[in-house]
């Protein structure tokens, strides 16, 4: 079993030192997750910014006053495509 220790760690986006706990490297050990790169507030923000993405779309009816809601995902980028080489 590894020996971890709590270390700190400097945010990317804040330049902010945060502590990164025994707990959460555990944690993160357990997902396969890389050591993050940013404190906890600027994760919390960049995933309102990724969420702030997803578009509302309002639209009228022309023949009534009733409003439709609805969520239109962001494009998603296609997948690479590769060449197949037959000799």
């Amino acid at each position: 079993m590894l020996d971890l220790k709590d270390k700190n760690l400097t945010c990317d986006s804040c330049k902010e030192t945060f502590v990164f706990t025994k707990g959460e490297q555990e944690y993160f050990l357990k997902k396969a997750f890389s050591e993050p790169k940013r404190c906890s507030n600027c994760r919390k923000t960049r995933r309102k910014e990724r969420r702030k993405k997803r578009k509302t779309l309002l639209r009228s009816l022309k023949t009534t006053e009733n409003v439709q809601v609805g969520i239109v995902e962001p494009e998603k980028k296609p997948a690479k495509q590769t060449k197949t080489v037959t000799k």
